[in-house]
């Protein structure tokens, strides 16, 4: 695997190498006289998302002549070591997508630029992003990324299974009656009521939100002692899910991925439709005494590289924004990277014909999340390691292996010694 490793990145330098010496250049990879401008763009990501990618930098090209692009599309584990060799050796693309994660990484070691400085107040103008959704992009001082996309906690059903086990869905839920329901369901149909896939705690915090006492307040673990009966709450809940078939196991992984009449997650829920299954958004069960609005996570950045100045760095800025706004780019992105960031983008795909109806749902919902006040938040940086502990945690609950007072004590810990181990680190 390391060979492997040392291989592919020798390949990359190669590339760039040959990229920086102008024997690679345009979009098809093959020897061509440089035109005034070419600006790299790399992001990650699967055949839609590079289809439609390349697709949109064609349209652009015609639109715009004198401009090219050089993309560089990579897988997800690609892509950070290609950001990781690219910043080393001075040759960071022009443009690059980024999560929370990157953005705080490669601020730091001064690869990005500030977009409010490279734009430019007249390009800014352009963009339809709310202020505090944009400020979630600011690291060390400046505006390191530009909100693409943006991502909150989604539920779904599906109507065929509810009628399969003869059960209705009410208006409203709160979280006893939506685990009583799963449970009828179980039994009437020899399913899961709930399909969750444990490998994330996104549920854990929906829960926690719900309830005003999120885990996480400016990256940092809160536990007060409110919070810690919630914690203790929840893997009660789950505790009772499993034992009476109610939620899928969390050692079943995807192998039964959407035989529930309910779904829990992000963006990957609407697979179900692609696969031809009718799904419905539906609002999140509430907490029985309080209902406070979950939040909003921003999904995707992009950034402009520190490297890049003068006319090609003006001329990346106002591609990104003809990127986020222009109808065209906006209907053939649609909501493959989550929802708009741009106001007026949700806006064109809410009213759009070829919208899918599934997309409407889930747009309506985030227009209602944030007409009740629902904030922004930014996750934790090592949020990989705290699902790694949420997932080891709850399956040794499905095992029986600990309580559910265990589980949250447990559960305290680990993240405590995370966080304590990582101050040390930076320190």
């Amino acid at each position: 695997m390391k060979k492997r490793r040392n291989r592919w990145i020798s390949c990359l330098l190669l590339f760039l190498l040959l990229a920086g010496c102008g024997v690679i250049s345009g979009r098809t990879g093959t020897q061509t006289e440089t035109l005034e401008l070419e600006i790299s763009i790399a992001w990650w990501g699967n055949e839609n998302r590079n289809e439609y990618m390349q697709e949109l930098l064609g349209i652009y090209e015609q639109q715009n002549p004198g401009i090219s692009f050089r993309p560089v599309p990579l897988g997800a584990e690609e892509y950070e070591e290609y950001l990781a060799v690219t910043a080393a050796a001075g040759e960071s693309p022009d443009i690059m997508l980024m999560n929370g994660k990157l953005l705080t990484v490669y601020e730091r070691n001064h690869t990005l630029a500030d977009w409010q400085a490279a734009a430019g107040e007249g390009i800014q103008k352009v963009l339809s992003i709310d202020t505090a959704l944009m400020d979630t992009g600011k690291r060390g001082g400046i505006q390191a990324g530009v909100p693409v996309s943006i991502s909150i906690p989604v539920m779904v059903y599906r109507p065929r299974i509810l009628r399969e086990a003869g059960v209705e869905l009410p208006e409203k839920l709160d979280w006893k009656s939506f685990s009583q329901l799963c449970g009828a369901i179980s039994r009437e149909t020899d399913r899961p009521g709930l399909v969750y896939d444990h490998s994330s705690c996104d549920l854990l915090l929906t829960w926690m939100e719900q309830r005003g006492e999120p885990l996480f307040r400016e990256g940092k673990p809160v536990f007060t002692a409110e919070g810690k009966a919630y914690l203790s709450d929840y893997f009660l809940f789950c505790k009772e899910m499993f034992a009476n078939g109610a939620m899928e196991s969390p050692e079943i992984g995807e192998e039964k991925e959407g035989s529930g009449a309910f779904s829990f997650g992000g963006q990957e829920v609407f697979s179900l439709e692609a696969e031809g299954e009718e799904a419905v958004v539906m609002p999140l069960p509430v907490h029985e005494e309080k209902n406070v609005p979950v939040m909003a996570e921003p999904a995707l950045y992009y950034s402009l590289s520190a490297q890049t100045e003068g006319k090609k760095r003006k001329a990346a800025a106002q591609f990104l924004v003809w990127l986020l706004e222009n109808d065209t780019a906006v209907r053939r992105t649609g909501l493959e990277k989550g929802i708009p960031a741009s106001r007026d983008a949700r806006r064109l795909l809410a009213e759009d014909a070829y919208t899918e109806q599934t997309e409407k749902q889930l747009l309506q919902l985030y227009e209602q999340m944030e007409g009740s006040g629902a904030a922004y938040t930014v996750g934790p940086e090592n949020q990989e390691e705290i699902d790694e502990i949420y997932e080891t945690i709850i399956c040794r609950l499905y095992r029986g292996e600990c309580s559910y007072q265990g589980a949250a004590v447990e559960f305290e810990q680990e993240i405590r010694e995370l966080f304590h181990a990582s101050e040390e680190t930076d320190g």
